[in-house]
């Protein structure tokens, strides 16, 4: 299960009787930082979608339909920002002491606009990329070339974040294990 280190608050959205554009306070991103304009319609998968239809009244409805090629509503709905949501998180290895293979991979994605970047912990404290020549991480893979089981034997957590907050993921446990 992720454990969440940062949730920002909802935003607030509102609508304006003199036509300018909805706005949501963005009291959650460092340095405050103004209102961010939203437009007519706002939505983010599953959040409902609230518009305005010809005769000014609002719309709310909660299955928004595609938006239409090059329409405003589809520019703004791709700029969403939102916080790090997990698509996969990283699972226990066990890895044979007698093996063949020069790697090994620990697995996270996490997709968040603007896209998370990704953090390793193992044991709790975290890991320091730069100080071992055999770790590296590709899209969130935290990669370990050579393993082994006196430095590489532990419990694994992937940290992913943005400006607009972070999650942690369950710990993987790396395990080294003859066949």
């Amino acid at each position: 299960m992720a454990k969440a280190v940062f949730t920002p608050p909802a935003p607030v959205l509102s609508l304006r009787s003199d036509r300018s554009r909805a706005s949501a306070p963005s009291p959650a991103r460092p340095g405050g930082g103004a209102d961010k304009p939203l437009g007519l319609a706002v939505f983010t998968p599953p959040t409902p979608v609230l518009s305005l239809r010809s005769d000014r009244s609002p719309s709310l409805s909660s299955q928004p339909r595609p938006p239409r090629r090059g329409s405003r509503q589809a520019s703004q709905a791709e700029s969403v920002d939102y916080g790090p949501v997990f698509v996969q998180e990283p699972d226990d290895i066990i890895f044979p002491t007698d093996s063949d293979e020069e790697k090994l991979a620990l697995n996270c994605e996490a997709r968040g606009n603007p896209v998370p970047n990704y953090r390793w912990l193992r044991n709790g404290t975290e890991i320091d990329l730069e100080s071992d020549y055999r770790y590296s991480l590709i899209d969130g893979a935290f990669i370990i070339s050579n393993p082994s089981e006196a430095k590489d034997s532990g419990h694994y957590q992937c940290l992913a974040a943005n400006t607009f907050g972070s999650i942690l993921s369950r710990e993987a446990v790396l395990q080294f294990a003859c066949e």
